[in-house]
């Protein structure tokens, strides 16, 4: 069992020690932003249906007099997903806590925290990698299978969405006389890992959140628009791990997916002090902290979300 001893945690006795700890990298957590959030009860199991009932074609036939019309009958297609729980801990000894001159119990907490939110980020993500169709890339001169994105190839995605009847998910942006400004159309929110950030502003329609009408408009991971989408950009991207990597674009409109939790229980962090292991522990030399959360996700709709897959351009 990995466990931080003074060896990884050196305690700074001769040198000049900043109290101020550095930022801990991580990525922008996006892929839960646009969700259906439901919630399964406590004590009620720990599954959750979403029931969609199927539209019905249009009513062109006249009514004849007196006569009572076929009618129709309804259809319901549910999806289900069953909540899993995650969670992790790391074990910290006496030493570190006595000798170290930083809150090591604290930052532990807070390293942990950030994980639980890059465990989530992954899983909405790899459950749409695993279950969203998919349109390959074509419009590009770099030679590969996919080539890397471009207009025509973010347009072929639109109109798929579109046919598919997916909501557009936010409201234009009306153009203001402002330099270098220009309008934003009502869009589809798409997911970027930033490697392919330069293959996007290379997209000919490519519009920088800098050049919004109001910028404030933009959200915080929000790198530009292009066509019907404005993107989202992170370090939490997929790619295959081929050689010449393809990469996972996702591109959806509202109500695509749903994450679900359990009763209003949030990730509980759990702090185990010095001793708590009784005689596993005589000498009171490890404590730990940790979490664990209940969560699930899934595709609520097909026709609402696509990967669109690309290469990195040359």
């Amino acid at each position: 069992m990995p466990i931080t001893t003074t060896s990884q945690v050196p305690p700074e006795v001769r040198t000049y020690f900043d109290r101020l700890l550095l930022t801990l990298a991580r990525p922008y957590y996006i892929y839960d932003m646009f969700a259906q959030k439901r919630t399964i009860p406590l004590n009620s199991g720990d599954q959750m249906i979403f029931r969609r009932y199927a539209t019905l074609s249009a009513a062109t036939v006249p009514i004849t007099d007196g006569t009572t019309p076929p009618g129709d009958t309804l259809a319901v297609t549910d999806f289900s997903t069953q909540i899993r729980w995650y969670g992790n801990f790391v074990t910290i000894t006496d030493q570190v806590q006595f000798t170290v001159q930083d809150r090591v119990l604290n930052e532990a907490t807070r390293v942990l925290s950030l994980q639980l939110g890059l465990t989530i980020d992954t899983l909405i993500r790899n459950m749409m990698v695993a279950t969203a169709s998919s349109i390959s890339c074509s419009a590009g001169v770099n030679g590969n299978t996919p080539t890397e994105i471009t207009t025509q190839d973010i347009k072929v995605a639109v109109r798929a969405l579109r046919l598919g009847n997916a909501r557009l998910m936010t409201k234009p942006i009306m153009g203001e006389n402002r330099f270098a400004t220009s309008p934003v159309r009502s869009s589809y929110w798409g997911f970027m890992d930033v490697t392919l950030q330069a293959d996007l502003e290379a997209c000919a329609d490519f519009l920088s959140a800098a050049n919004y009408p109001n910028p404030m408009d933009a959200l915080e991971a929000e790198w530009g628009s292009t066509n019907n989408v404005r993107w989202l950009l992170s370090t939490n991207g997929y790619n295959n791990g081929a050689s010449i990597p393809v990469w996972n674009n996702i591109i959806l409109g509202q109500e695509a997916y749903g994450v679900v939790k359990l009763g209003s229980k949030e990730a509980e962090f759990i702090v185990k002090p010095l001793g708590s292991s009784g005689t596993a522990d005589p000498l009171n030399q490890r404590g730990s902290v940790g979490y664990k959360y209940p969560f699930a996700t899934r595709i609520l709709n097909d026709n609402w979300i696509t990967r669109l897959l690309a290469t990195q351009r040359l």
